[in-house]
């Protein structure tokens, strides 16, 4: 009985002991995409021929070993690696996966990886395809309105009688200098002048003029 099994098995292991070809093709809907967009990968595989698990790995897994691939991507639906069984019959397989792109930069979606491991270890196949497709990441910017607003310096002009100073006519004359209103808003300005100190100023001041 045992060497029954034994020949069974070595007729099944040399008859499906062929080559199998893997053909895969990748479709990616957009190539542009702002970050923190999602975009959906779609992967066709048909296998014909072999015997045995088949593991398919595509982006950004096929770049798990790059720091920026692994911090640009995230996968937020679905697997972007597949492992299935091929048997006798030829397989057609569709997967679809959905990625976030968070950090901008141009990176290379195209590379898929395969690996046929045969069912009874009799051959082993890697191998891997790029379908050259570019994926560029471009940073989302936020603008802020801000409202500007005109600010008109206040104008101040001291007010003073005709009759505490005298006469109207000498009066609007010294007024018209401007080292006079600097000196005058200066003195106005400071807390500890009273009245009196700014009244015998003006006086003095007329009295030279």
């Amino acid at each position: 009985m045992a060497v029954v099994f034994s020949a069974i098995m070595v007729s099944l292991a040399m008859a499906t002991n062929t080559s199998p070809t893997i053909t895969v093709e990748l479709q990616v809907p957009r190539t542009r995409v702002f970050a923190g967009d999602e975009v959906e990968v779609r992967a066709r595989v048909s296998v014909r021929g072999g015997f045995g698990l088949i593991s398919i790995a595509m982006p950004p897994a096929t770049y798990g070993g790059v720091a920026r691939y692994r911090e640009g991507f995230e996968v937020v639906s679905g697997k972007a690696a597949q492992v299935f069984f091929k048997g006798f019959g030829n397989v057609e397989r569709e997967f679809r996966f959905r990625v976030r792109a968070m950090k901008r930069g141009v990176y290379d979606f195209g590379r898929v990886r395969y690996a046929y491991h045969h069912l009874f270890g009799l051959r082993i196949i890697e191998d891997e395809v790029d379908e050259e497709i570019r994926l560029i990441v471009m940073p989302r910017y936020r603008i802020i309105r801000r409202s500007v607003g005109r600010i008109k310096p206040a104008t101040v002009t001291p007010r003073v009688t005709p009759n505490s100073l005298g006469h109207t006519q000498r009066i609007s004359g010294i007024l018209g200098s401007t080292c006079l209103v600097t000196r005058l808003s200066s003195l106005i300005g400071r807390p500890r002048q009273g009245p009196w100190r700014v009244r015998s100023w003006l006086m003095s001041t007329i009295g030279r003029a």
